[in-house]
């Protein structure tokens, strides 16, 4: 904590120590007798856990960091040089009784979480091109889909298979297009966000879209985060009429959707956004017939509902998740997911009881996935969305006693539409 705070101290001295820890990290430190000899680069990224360090330092150091693991030529084997027993020595005691801690990237990428200004910038930063004729990368092209990652707690392939590397890299992606540092208490009010925290969003879409059922399984409830982030533009993109014209891209939008639900803790904090998100649009101020927010909402219940079939599908069938369903089970979303008045809070939690049941009853009845043209809609969610919208709008025929079913039908057809659009984008 205190070099996070010393770092953005302006003086020569911290200048000079700034340079000269990052001119230390390709050397490797030790004493006489001792096989372990970390880099530099492990003993200071271990040190970078707690903190903001200054947006000059991380910028330099993640370039050096970079630097020399690509130096290594395309070869470069994270797991061989930084998990190497032979130089790996117990470097982080944070952890619960003490993790090895030798991937630098992981320390410095928690770093980069801390400083939300920084991490919009870093993922989004352009690296020097590799020929006039190669397009321009940037950084989130290198860790998403070049950099090899590797669990350390037993780089040889004995751990539990989680990358706490990837796990910071979450971390950094989501504090990169929130705004928001994951470490720290806070409360989003709004679905306001800078130009280039949308661009993170865009472009961490078409990248790890593209991966396809490679997804790495840690960034899945980061992504889900970020998406009830923006669950606006989610919500809007979702109920398009025309996924030409929806304004994030539809299909990628859907698959990393779809790999987000591989999970039932990040599918449960996409179901919280995107909930919250379709309460909030029917709550909101609108011109014309408030009709169009009722199928907007049936519209992207039918696309999250594709999307779980798809996951299923993927896992075949497998429906072992073994946790209930309880009240709010995403837990942090609500860290990242805007909340606005009781009034409207009413309206999700309903929204959210009605969800959750119905995927417990698919759980408890281990439900696979039927090759079939028609699908099991959400029928207690569209009702609870569907008396959300008549309680906001009192007035409209649709909210006359004796006209539920009329009501009713119009979002569950909607639902339909939104499930078969979804459904011919994948090929399914």
């Amino acid at each position: 904590m205190s070099l996070a705070t010393a770092s953005r101290l302006d003086s020569p001295a911290m200048d000079a120590w700034k340079r000269d820890i990052i001119a230390a990290g390709p050397k490797q430190f030790g004493h006489e007798g001792m096989m372990a000899k970390p880099y530099g680069f492990q003993i200071m990224s271990n040190l970078m856990v707690k903190g903001r360090f200054d947006s000059g330092f991380l910028d330099d150091y993640g370039t050096a960091v970079r630097t020399f693991e690509t130096s290594k030529g395309r070869q470069f084997n994270p797991a061989a040089v930084w998990g190497n027993p032979g130089i790996a020595a117990q470097l982080d005691y944070s952890g619960k009784g003490g993790t090895a801690g030798s991937d630098p990237m992981t320390g410095y990428l928690k770093a980069v979480s801390h400083n939300p200004d920084y991490a919009t910038e870093f993922f989004l930063k352009e690296l020097p091109s590799d020929g006039p004729y190669t397009p321009r990368k940037t950084m989130a092209d290198y860790l998403f889909t070049e950099r090899e990652f590797y669990d350390e707690d037993d780089p040889f392939g004995r751990g539990d298979g989680t990358m706490q590397s990837r796990e910071a890299l979450g971390k950094a992606l989501l504090a990169a297009g929130s705004g928001v540092n994951p470490d720290e208490p806070h409360l989003v009010t709004s679905y306001d966000h800078t130009q280039e925290q949308r661009d993170v969003l865009d472009k961490s879409l078409k990248v790890l879209a593209g991966k396809g059922d490679d997804f790495p399984p840690e960034l899945r409830d980061d992504m889900a985060a970020l998406l009830g982030n923006h669950g606006d533009m989610v919500h809007r993109t979702t109920s398009s009429l025309d996924t030409a014209e929806s304004p994030l891209d539809y299909r990628n939008v859907l698959e990393v959707s779809k790999q987000v639900s591989r999970s039932q803790g990040a599918y449960g904090i996409l179901m919280e956004g995107v909930n919250q998100a379709i309460v909030s649009d029917i709550n909101a101020p609108h011109k014309g017939d408030p009709k169009e927010e009722l199928l907007r909402a049936g519209q992207t219940v039918g696309f999250m509902e594709s999307v779980r079939y798809q996951a299923l599908d993927t896992d075949k069938g497998d429906a072992s998740w073994p946790a209930k369903w309880g009240y709010h089970v995403a837990g942090g979303a609500v860290n990242f997911v805007p909340v606005v008045g009781d009034a409207l809070q009413r309206g999700v939690d309903a929204g959210a009881y009605a969800w959750q049941l119905e995927e417990q009853a698919r759980i408890d009845e281990k439900l696979v996935v039927e090759k079939r043209d028609d699908f099991r809609v959400r029928q207690d969610y569209l009702k609870a969305l569907g008396e959300e919208w008549s309680r906001v709008n009192p007035d409209h025929a649709l909210s006359v006693e004796g006209d539920e079913y009329l009501r009713q039908s119009a979002i569950a057809t909607a639902a339909l539409n939104g499930n078969k659009s979804a459904n011919g984008e994948a090929g399914v």
